[in-house]
């Protein structure tokens, strides 16, 4: 019994499906009919389908982009050195990065075309094209190699999805690296189908030097995942027998001498393990087809030379020696290990998983000699096919649970069973080529969470993705040459195939309707190159707070850790152009020293320190000491506390924090009933507008006021004052509305009426007499 085509949900292309029949032509077979309704609708659906897909998905990325600000400010830092470099170039001689310069050459040209710097908008527009860029990549391999557009359309989902780390880090080099790479795969898989194995050459030099000059590990990754499948593809059969053992042996001590500053560590030590399994199953099952000569081996090596010029040249006419490359590409990544790492959370049974794949790779022949080759087939798919119930249920879970640290543990030891070629499947040769590439790819890479894990995870494992669908393809094909295989009925098979669509499809549309909810409930950041930006009211309130009095009391702004996104909002500027998140531990005492020297000549330096992040990274054991966190703690001091954030100045001074409240309740000796039992004292930064009243709200729900304060119920005293809060004049009782001209301290006096005032709940709006906030208030933690 074979699917009705009409009736089943496609997981193959049109060149394998069952026949429907065939006729002789008649005479009147060549004309043209009208098309009928049913048939137009089939012609137009998929498009319409495809084009709501990709407008669902990029609506819901724009919504988590724009809802989100992580509280580690990676994207600070990126977008300021982009805008250093930029304005000034000389990367790496006085712009700090972690990252090679094609990320920076390519932000330029982005810069250059706009005619402007980068800010938190532009960036998460470009974020939100590289991250659909790349899921569009892998559904565009799949639909080339399958044709169907249901592998297509769960493969552009699941991707978008599992990549949805995105949004705690818009315009990280990351996004750039996996755009690249699915792009690369894409391309290179559909020139070595076509045997245009000298333009794949070149293609792949090409992209492998831009990967090297981006992130230099990910880059040698990719170089020796391909340089693993030529050499396991060479046209001399005597090299390909010789080198599959040397392969295998090759890749695990490359990972083994990638790893050896922490080989003492639990963690590493599983993730070697884990790679070796990976490495031991996969390279014993890719296929044995001659497809490369030399000549390819020098075409790759003239495309990279040709594009690493090409990107060298661009840097070095903005200003970067050849020895600042030399730091900012090998030296400085090289030592990085050894400075800062994040483990990977490893999850139960990640070892068992691993020797039990081994042990079942091991076998595999075996089971072929000992029963018949269906017998293994029908092995793989069992395999293959609880590998994507687990995926399936992966997606389901993604974003409320854990979901990516657990893929991430057990995919390298299973990539073997997702390119081994069924041989009772049609066309088993040609696509198990690229399913070999894509795998040796795919295991390379997984090393990219190496030595930090979080959301190199998700980049080091989404091409598992497109993988599992070229898989099922062929599972598809082996069904249509054996329909009652491995005992998967046509309608168990058509629930599979239909879970395949709803899951990622649902928990896209659950994802979207959240994002937009979120997106819809929280508060416009409104500082400057973020307006776009919907956070929560606390976050929000307290950022444009921080940023209010850095503009106020300061000509220099510094950060523990480096929160940059402050400079880049009040135009103040740093101490250095060595900036970076994890300063503490990437910049050397000269670098740090010369950070000290600027801030001391600095007549109104200001640090603005994240203390709550600060004690979760103690808490991580991440180190933070060295002369620059010693000079700030000696000679800078609290000026006043909000949201786990503390701005600090120079010990010594005083300042009058903008919208930063002390709350004092009033003796109660003599009062009359009802009378003033609390007082509220603030300074503001007023250009003279009226305010007519005052309310308190809850953060939670800022739309509602719980206390207003005017003219019936508030004695107000104002005094005009300087940074250091000394009064220019007396203090003067003010009736409302208040009106004030410049920095002037408020002091108000009221019946709180048993409100609860908590520096975590509450905020105050100043308000003209049509409602409109002219400013906020926070209470000083």
């Amino acid at each position: 019994m074979t699917d009705s085509p009409a009736h089943t949900l496609s997981l193959y292309p049109p060149h394998v499906r069952p026949s429907l029949g065939s006729g002789s032509l008649g005479r009147h077979d060549f004309v043209p009919a009208p098309a009928p309704p049913g048939k137009m609708i089939r012609k137009v659906g998929p498009a319409l389908a495809t084009a709501t897909l990709l407008v669902g998905l990029a609506a819901m990325g724009y919504w988590m982009l724009f809802s989100n600000l992580a509280i580690y400010d990676d994207e600070g830092y990126f977008l300021i050195s982009a805008r250093e470099y930029f304005a000034h170039g000389g990367l790496y001689q006085f712009v700090y990065s972690q990252y090679g310069p094609a990320f920076y050459v390519l932000a330029d040209i982005f810069q250059h075309l706009a005619g402007a710097p980068l800010d938190h908008t532009f960036a998460r527009f470009i974020t939100l094209a590289l991250w659909l860029g790349t899921a569009g990549c892998c559904a565009g391999l799949v639909l080339r190699r399958t044709a169907s557009r249901l592998l297509t359309g769960f493969t552009l989902t699941a991707v978008f999805l599992y990549l949805y780390f995105i949004t705690d880090e818009p315009f990280h080099p990351g996004s750039l690296i996996i755009f690249l790479l699915a792009l690369s795969v894409w391309l290179l898989t559909e020139l070595i189908d076509c045997r245009k194995l000298n333009a794949a050459a070149l293609v792949a030099g090409g992209m492998a030097a831009v990967l090297i000059l981006t992130k230099i590990n990910v880059g040698a990754f990719f170089v020796i995942g391909l340089g693993a499948w030529g050499l396991l593809h060479a046209t001399s059969r005597t090299a390909r027998r010789l080198t599959g053992l040397a392969v295998t042996a090759g890749l695990v001590l490359f990972a083994v001498a990638l790893m050896h500053t922490l080989w003492s560590e639990r963690w590493v030590q599983i993730y070697l393990a884990v790679f070796a399994a990976g490495a031991v199953t996969l390279v014993r099952v890719l296929p044995d087809e001659p497809l490369l000569k030399p000549r390819q081996a020098w075409l790759f090596f003239a495309g990279a030379v040709g594009m690493a010029l090409v990107v060298l040249i661009a840097v070095g006419l903005r200003g970067t020696s050849v020895a600042g490359l030399l730091d900012g590409v090998l030296l400085g990544p090289l030592r990085h290990p050894g400075n800062y790492s994040y483990p990977v959370d490893w999850r139960p049974g990640t070892g068992f998983i691993a020797a039990l794949s081994l042990g079942l790779a091991l076998a595999y022949p075996w089971v072929q000699r000992r029963f018949s080759a269906a017998t293994a087939d029908r092995l793989v798919i069992v395999l293959r096919l609880l590998q994507t119930l687990g995926l399936l249920t992966g997606l389901a879970l993604l974003m409320n649970f854990r979901v990516v640290g657990a893929i991430f543990s057990y995919v390298a030891p299973l990539i073997w069973t997702w390119v081994i070629p069924l041989r009772g499947a049609e066309n088993s040769g040609r696509p198990s080529v690229s399913r070999g590439l894509l795998g040796l790819v795919l295991l390379l890479q997984y090393l990219h969470a190496y030595p930090v894990g979080g959301s190199q995870e998700s980049w080091g494992t989404f091409l598992f993705i497109p993988l599992v669908a070229l898989g099922l393809a062929e599972i598809r094909e082996w069904r249509a040459a054996a329909p009652s295989g491995a005992g998967v009925t046509p309608r168990r098979w058509l629930v599979f195939a239909s879970l395949l669509l709803v899951v990622p499809v649902t928990k896209a549309g659950w994802a979207a309707v959240t994002a937009h909810q979120r997106y819809a409930a929280r508060t416009d950041l409104g500082l400057p190159g973020a307006g776009r930006l919907h956070l929560p009211e606390s976050q929000a309130t307290a950022y444009r707070l921080l940023a209010l009095n850095a503009v106020v009391h300061g000509d220099q702004l510094f950060s523990l850790p480096g929160l940059f996104s402050f400079n880049l909002w009040t135009d103040l500027p740093t101490p250095t152009r060595k900036n970076t998140t994890l300063w503490f531990t990437l910049l050397n005492d000269g670098e740090q020293t010369a950070i000290i020297r600027s801030i001391e000549q600095s007549a109104r330096p200001c640090i603005i320190m994240q203390e709550s992040l600060v004690q979760l990274m103690l808490a991580g054991k991440v180190p933070i000491h060295g002369i620059l966190v010693d000079y700030i703690q000696h000679h800078f001091t609290v000026a006043f506390r909000i949201e786990g954030f503390a701005f600090l100045v120079r010990t010594g001074r005083t300042i009058a924090p903008v919208g930063i409240a002390h709350i004092m309740p009033l003796a109660a000796g003599g009062a009359a009933p009802g009378g003033p039992d609390t007082e509220l004292e603030f300074c503001l930064v007023s250009d003279g507008t009226p305010i007519a009243t005052i309310e308190s709200a809850e953060m939670s729900d800022p739309r509602s006021a719980t206390l207003t304060l005017n003219a019936s119920n508030t004695q107000a005293t104002l005094v005009t004052v300087n940074r250091a809060n000394q009064p220019r004049g007396p203090a003067t009782t003010r009736a409302w509305p208040l009106r004030s001209q410049g920095l002037t301290r408020v002091s108000l006096r009221f019946h709180r009426a048993g409100v609860a005032l908590t520096p975590v709940t509450t905020e105050f709006h100043l308000k003209d007499a049509a409602g409109r906030i002219l400013g906020e208030i926070r209470i000083n933690e």
